[in-house]
């Protein structure tokens, strides 16, 4: 982490170790759990600097759910849940699409589904 990037809002040292405490507590960022592999999804960009054209941003909106709600994925992307009676976390989602959702904040929408059967 650069010098720059660590004195910014929402990424200090002390807030991200917070949030890392209170995932150690048994709760998930859902968006993570459901894209682990997923690079350049931002929630933030500033509107001062124009930085949301060219997506350099921040992560700093989250859905968070109990690790009891999410459940492992299978080979297939399927859910294993889905059978088994109860609520869990379905999906995760970042909505940051500029096309479809027209840039009104320095934030986007962020979401989780909650399924039940």
């Amino acid at each position: 982490v650069n010098a720059h990037f660590s004195l910014q809002a929402g990424c200090t040292l002390v807030e991200r170790e917070s949030f890392s405490s209170l995932l150690d507590l048994g709760f998930v960022d859902t968006f993570r759990f459901f894209n682990p592999e997923a690079q350049g999804c931002f929630t933030y960009w500033s509107m001062r600097a124009n930085n949301r054209p060219a997506n350099r941003g921040l992560r700093l909106d989250y859905c968070i759910a109990s690790r009891n709600l999410c459940v492992d994925v299978d080979a297939y992307g399927d859910n294993k849940k889905k059978s088994k009676p109860g609520i869990y976390v379905g999906d995760s989602f970042i909505l940051d699409d500029l096309d479809q959702f027209p840039s009104f904040s320095d934030h986007c929408p962020v979401g989780c589904t909650i399924v039940g059967n």
